[in-house]
């Protein structure tokens, strides 16, 4: 499996103009010993990072660290694998998205928080 990504934007050590192609493989396939935390940041790819690790997860139970945009939003399938698939108790952490103290010292908030 291969996963495509385009970015044309200037704020990256390398930008392309083509598609870039990086092998994935699924958290399953590998063989580990221990797994005591998983963070997923997969932009609406949640549910397929979580089916693809379901098993490591159900040996191991690690702790997961899942952004999801937003739980209130009638799509609830990540939520639902999560608590009758994996049976994992979920909570909701809510931070911020505007940091004062970003990188590049932007001061406006454009998420409007």
């Amino acid at each position: 499996n291969t996963l495509r990504v385009y970015n044309a934007t200037d704020d990256v050590e390398r930008p392309s103009s083509a598609w870039d192609e990086y092998q994935v493989m699924h958290l399953d396939q590998m063989s580990l010993a221990r797994l005591d935390f998983v963070k997923i940041d997969a932009e609406q790819m949640e549910l397929s990072v979580l089916v693809g690790a379901q098993r490591m997860i159900k040996k191991f139970k690690p702790v997961l660290f899942i952004e999801y945009r937003s739980p209130w939003e009638k799509e609830t399938s990540v939520l639902d694998f999560l608590r009758q698939k994996l049976r994992y108790e979920c909570v909701l952490l809510r931070i911020p998205v505007f940091n004062m103290g970003n990188y590049r010292s932007f001061s406006e908030d454009i998420w409007g928080g």
